[in-house]
């Protein structure tokens, strides 16, 4: 079956994709030398103890003061510590695009990632690597993705546990541990690494569509200044189909047969609805983008059994459109502009919007 020129055009555009990120060490260490200085001033203070004896309460209330500040500091200069760890991975990929896909565990985060490193045009293929959480990188050859029916196996733990990803062209694709993974450590991993994403895909499996975890999450990378397209995925089915006697189709096994299908316009479009309208109670922001759903099961067997109705119904290509417009029209902006937002993020959140 032919593909869409879009997916061909979306190929050629990662191919040609030359931009370089702004690396803004110099006004983090501004921040960091006026927390420094801040930081020296509150250790200079002193409480006189004739006050203790005179007034204790108001004594304890300039000492709980002083402590808190103190606290606050220590954890701003622990967060902007892991800024800088961030940009040191953002200066490994200095010259790539660097797209996120963040979300809950089974959301097909990986399944889709595959897809899109599978029906690349490129002659040089995607090369997949994985971090473990001390930060080592080795060669794969594949994302890797637990499977709905197996559960935590022994041989999956891997990948919920590190952030693994591809090169393709300009595009560097990065997975990273599912919300809601086995351990808090996991889903902290990859808020961490979030901060390096010049875009962001978010998705929400269509068997639970946009869960308040994730409405939260969503709400928490809008105010970290964070660009991201929310696609409800798995948005599919399975049926039994009947042979030209009217009975059903088995396999081999002489079981009934169920084919995988698209879940139909109505189903999505009401639980398309229902996500925008939630997201919109939650979080009043207008730059959110439309939210679609797609199905790469379908698109992946409609290719495979040259099934055109079944991959064009999967929705796929506006996943494409969509990444198409991103890298051609917003790629070197986001890419040069992600440290300055982050920076202004911390500074907006974590200092200045501390209670």
């Amino acid at each position: 079956m032919k593909l869409p020129q879009t997916i061909n055009k979306f190929y050629d555009s990662i191919e040609k994709l030359e931009i370089m990120g702004n690396n803004i060490k110099e006004k983090r260490d501004e921040v960091s030398k006026s927390l420094k200085k801040f930081s020296e001033k509150i250790e200079a203070i002193t409480i006189d103890d004739s006050l203790k004896k005179q007034n204790e309460e108001l004594y304890k209330i300039f000492d709980d003061a002083i402590s808190t500040t103190k606290d606050k500091l220590k954890v701003w200069f622990e967060d902007i510590e892991k800024q800088n760890n961030n940009e040191n991975f953002r200066e490994e990929l200095k010259d790539k695009f660097i797209v996120i896909i963040f979300g809950k565990v089974k959301a097909g985060k990986s399944t889709l990632g595959n897809f899109i490193a599978s029906q690349s045009t490129l002659k040089e293929k995607a090369k997949f690597f994985s971090y473990d959480e001390v930060g080592n990188k080795k060669e794969s050859k594949k994302l890797e993705e637990i499977d709905e029916n197996d559960g935590f196996k022994t041989d999956n733990l891997e990948c919920t546990s590190s952030i693994q990803g591809f090169y393709l062209g300009g595009l560097a694709w990065i997975d990273t541990p599912g919300l809601g993974s086995m351990t808090e450590e996991n889903g902290q991993l990859a808020k961490d690494y979030i901060n390096s994403a010049d875009y962001i895909i978010f998705p929400t499996s269509s068997a639970q569509v946009l869960l308040d975890e994730e409405l939260e999450q969503v709400k928490e990378l809008i105010e970290q200044n964070k660009h991201l397209t929310i696609c409800i995925t798995r948005s599919d089915d399975t049926e039994r189909k009947k042979d030209e006697d009217g009975k059903s189709i088995k396999d081999e096994n002489g079981n009934i047969k169920r084919f995988i299908v698209n879940k139909n316009f109505e189903d999505r479009k009401i639980q398309e609805d229902s996500a925008k309208e939630r997201l919109s109670e939650k979080i009043n922001d207008d730059n959110i983008d439309e939210i679609f759903s797609i199905s790469v099961m379908c698109s992946k067997e409609g290719i495979k059994t040259d099934n055109q109705e079944l991959f064009d119904k999967s929705n796929i290509e506006i996943f494409y459109k969509k990444m198409l417009d991103i890298v051609e029209s917003k790629a070197e902006y986001l890419k040069s502009n992600t440290p300055f937002e982050n920076l202004k993020a911390f500074i907006d959140n974590k200092i200045i919007g501390e209670e």
